[in-house]
């Protein structure tokens, strides 16, 4: 699906369980970057949507992932391994991976090996300029990519249509995510929200009655004591 000139968004197909394969997007360019590019056994099927697309994977620069479960990078060592994609996360991810808590998401472990990393702040590549965001909670080191020019966030597995994202998986931390999320929100030029998973939220009014949810949510957790 085009989101904008040079622009992709490829969504979890409908034949899977809608958590089972992130959300990926592609940043077409002098040099081509992937957000999540998705779990192993699905990149045969993403390559082919983007072939179909006439984008060339052997073009993927960097891959970026917002965070280290597999659902999301798992097909990272197969970028690396067959076009010489770079992998880039946030240090803390890294740390995480490398850690003994590092890929017990529920699947098996991803490899360890080097990162190209990247923090908060930001961040020029093939010639667009973005903003990364340090926004924990669903893991230590969860980045947000922000693209003011085409007013598109992506924030990973941080939140969801309806709901935050899950703080029960090892590294997950309430208190952080309850953090995380008003940092985004206070994002006000956002046309496009590009989740983790589930479909686009587009529209600011629709973006921002989410964030009413969301805030709900955050609110009652609290109130029982949920840090």
């Amino acid at each position: 699906m085009l989101l904008a000139p040079s622009v992709y968004f490829y969504p979890n197909p409908r034949d899977h369980e809608p958590w089972e394969i992130s959300n990926c997007l592609v940043f077409d360019g002098p040099e081509m970057l992937i957000i999540d590019p998705g779990p192993a056994h699905h990149w045969p099927e993403r390559r082919a949507a983007l072939e179909a697309d006439g984008l060339d994977p052997g073009r993927l620069r960097l891959a970026l992932f917002t965070h280290s479960h597999r659902d999301h990078l798992g097909s990272g060592p197969i970028l690396e391994r067959d076009h010489g994609t770079i992998l880039a996360m946030h240090p803390l991810e890294a740390d995480f991976l490398a850690g003994p808590e590092g890929g017990k998401d529920g699947l098996r472990p991803v490899p360890r090996q080097p990162w190209r990393l990247l923090g908060e702040g930001p961040w020029e590549f093939g010639g667009r300029r973005f903003q990364l965001f340090l926004t924990p909670g669903h893991t230590p080191g969860g980045l947000s990519l922000y693209w003011p020019e085409g007013k598109l966030l992506a924030p990973g597995d941080l939140y969801f249509p309806g709901t935050i994202g899950g703080v029960h998986y090892p590294g997950g931390s309430p208190r952080d995510m309850y953090a995380s999320v008003p940092r985004l929100e206070a994002l006000t030029e956002v046309d496009t929200v590009i989740c983790g998973h589930c479909p686009p939220l587009v529209g600011r009014d629709r973006i921002r009655a989410n964030y009413e949810i969301l805030n709900q949510e955050i609110a009652r957790k609290k109130a029982a004591g949920i840090f």
